[in-house]
């Protein structure tokens, strides 16, 4: 387990010295860097010993106290009542030295960071985690590995594997003293010259980039969620997935903000949602969201969220973009002023610049294509947003950047809704209505054009003082 807790040193550690001992089947010598490589080993050793001395966990009377430090100590104490969410994850080195690390959060914790963080044997593991949620679930769920392959094909994004690949390749060439990102990037270049299209090659490079930072961005979708499972009882949910670094999450049902039933771009092409949880205090996660299905059809994703989460059920009138020509115009008017400013764009660079007269026609074609499927997302927007405050809950509809998103929460979640006009409203009597759900990372969304009367009268009439 202390060796466990030397990540992560471990990348910068086992590199170099993989480095030497390949200099060694090469060249018969070890190199001037191998002492301080030794150096190194027997410093993160101490460190490991050092960080495995310095805390403890207690449990008892119903409250968990952490204790660290080696020689200025500290404690924290919360109330098992009080935690939103714990999180116990192995990555292969914990695996090998029979170690867990744990992250423990309550909602008064800091954004973007575990209020306790620690590894333990995987025994005393067991045992906190019985000590902490129980032993027994009432409901398992099991998805695929054909179910979770479509899931990562159509959540993943060429942005994800851009971020997850660029890192990676970096530290390793200043490790290993290779240039592999030149490497790669000429290897690229020679195989854009090679294909004969009518664009320049250029375009060609581009799009080989992008194919393969989608594809990492697949590989590491999967590997995150392959062997997805989700077990409900009564008070707690429990999700656990991974392949190389193996993931269990518990949270709370009464700390859970709000549900979001969510599609991204290819989620909408094969007609997929996937149900998402935002967690108070949910770890070092960026937008405290937790996936409770990863993948599936809206009807089916609909049952679990009214199965897991009772406050999914709304029972309040909707209401509904006004449905005439006029709306229906406004909700395609951006879409409209984008096309026109990309094809003057490409008509002005064109004149300018003749010479790139292919790359900008290229540049012009996949800005009008994004900009269709924008105007095709409007039309779902008109169709499909709505708004609706019930007895105990509030949904909205609408969409969400390139996609759609639905969000549910009990009344008592909401931090704001904010009626908004501009000119055109007060011409039209209409209104956008941002809702903002009280949590830290404030899940929020807008749904346009309502008529202003009715969405005035439902939300005096929902949040109305008993």
């Amino acid at each position: 387990m202390i060796f466990g807790l030397l990540r992560p040193f471990w990348f910068f550690l086992v590199i170099p010295v993989v480095k030497v001992l390949l200099q060694f089947l090469i060249t018969g010598k070890f190199g001037s860097f191998l002492f301080w490589e030794g150096v190194a080993l027997v410093a993160l050793i101490l460190i490991g010993i050092l960080r495995y001395k310095m805390y403890s966990v207690e449990v008892e009377n119903e409250k968990i106290t952490v204790k660290q430090g080696f020689l200025l100590k500290r404690s924290a104490t919360a109330r098992i009542s009080q935690l939103s969410s714990v999180e116990e994850s192995r990555n292969p080195f914990d695996r090998i030295f029979g170690a867990v690390t744990y992250e423990i959060n309550t909602e008064a914790g800091l954004i973007r960071k575990s209020d306790f963080k620690f590894k333990l044997s995987t025994h005393d593991g067991k045992r906190l985690s019985t000590l902490l949620y129980g032993k027994a679930n009432n409901i398992t769920v099991r998805f695929s590995a054909l179910k979770l392959a479509v899931m990562a094909a159509t959540a993943s994004s060429v942005l994800t594997g851009i971020i997850v690949s660029v890192p990676v390749i970096k530290k390793t060439g200043d490790l290993l003293g290779i240039a592999i990102g030149e490497m790669l990037f000429d290897q690229i270049s020679d195989t854009a010259n090679k294909i004969q299209l009518y664009f320049p090659p250029i375009v060609n490079i581009i799009t080989i980039v992008f194919i393969a930072a989608y594809f990492i961005a697949f590989c590491y979708s999967l590997l995150k969620y392959i062997g997805f499972r989700l077990s409900v009882d009564e008070e707690k949910v429990t999700v656990s997935a991974g392949f190389f670094v193996r993931k269990r999450t518990y949270f709370k049902k009464n700390a859970v903000n709000d549900i979001k039933i969510e599609q991204t771009p290819l989620m909408r092409l094969f007609r997929l949602y996937s149900l998402n949880a935002s967690v108070a205090g949910f770890g070092d996660s960026r937008k405290e969201t937790a996936t409770v299905v990863p993948c599936g059809k809206k009807a089916k994703i609909e049952e679990y969220s009214y199965l897991f989460f009772p406050f999914a059920i709304t029972n309040g009138a909707r209401i509904t973009p006004k449905r005439s020509a006029a709306t229906r115009n406004r909700f395609l008017f951006k879409p409209l002023i984008f096309s026109g400013i990309i094809i003057g764009a490409a008509i002005s660079l064109v004149a300018i610049f003749d010479y790139f007269d292919r790359l900008m026609l290229f540049f012009m074609l996949v800005g009008l294509l994004t900009v269709l499927y924008y105007a095709d997302l409007c039309i779902y927007n008109y169709n499909n947003s709505c708004f609706s405050i019930g007895e105990k809950s509030v949904m909205a509809k609408g969409i969400k950047g390139l996609g759609t998103s639905g969000i549910r929460c009990p009344k008592e979640k909401i931090g704001e809704i904010k009626l908004i006009r501009y000119p055109a409203d007060l011409k039209h009597n209409t209104c956008k209505a941002k809702i903002t759900v009280r949590s830290e990372s404030a899940d929020r969304l807008r749904i346009l054009h309502l008529d202003y009367n009715d969405t005035k009268k439902a939300i005096l009439k929902g949040f109305r003082a008993e």
